[in-house]
């Protein structure tokens, strides 16, 4: 029955696509807790340095990714920490992190930018591309994680790299604020 729609939908004739202009915008809402945003360190090394199963894992699963990330660090010099996060962000990218999430979403903007410059539309490209979406992360807990006594502080970090990036990409918190009553009041 799949092979018969299948089929039938390649003889149908393809609608004309919408001009990027006249697209209906919209806006992705990604929500989030207190789920890791990128793979900690605690997930894929131990503290003798020793790799973690989870890493082990994924090398396994994606040798050549594997392979190409190592030969791509050996290139540049890094610094142990710059390693360190390219080695986060390759693990996040295989397993499902907040980071994953929106990295894929991110591409859709990548993909109409790609799209208006074959059109040739030059500098207004990001100005097309702000109106018609937006990624929004609606962080429930932004407000305390990203105090900087918080453990999960560095990776409240990369979603700001990550804002500094992408101008399409926004954050949605709510704050709490300390409500004093008619009798605390009176008692201070």
């Amino acid at each position: 029955r799949r092979i018969r729609f299948f089929t039938r939908s390649l003889r149908s004739s393809m609608p004309k696509a919408l001009e990027v202009e006249a697209m209906p915008a919209f806006t992705v809402l990604i929500p989030h807790y207190e789920d890791p945003i990128i793979a900690p360190r605690s997930e894929l090394v131990d503290e003798n340095g020793k790799l973690r199963d989870n890493l082990k894992l994924l090398c396994r699963y994606f040798p050549s990714d594997a392979i190409n990330l190592i030969t791509r660090l050996e290139r540049k010099p890094r610094t142990p920490e710059r390693i360190e996060k390219e080695w986060r962000r390759w693990a996040s990218m295989r397993s499902q992190t907040l980071y994953r999430t929106i990295r894929g979403m991110l591409c859709y903007a990548k993909a109409l930018d790609f799209h208006l410059q074959a059109k040739g539309l030059g500098k207004d490209r990001r100005n097309v591309i702000a109106q018609r979406f937006q990624c929004l992360i609606a962080m429930q807990k932004y407000a305390t994680t990203s105090q900087p006594d918080s453990k999960l502080k560095p990776q409240v970090d990369e979603i700001v790299r990550m804002m500094d990036k992408s101008p399409w990409l926004e954050i949605a918190y709510l704050e709490e604020e300390e409500l004093v009553t008619k009798e605390q009041g009176l008692q201070n």
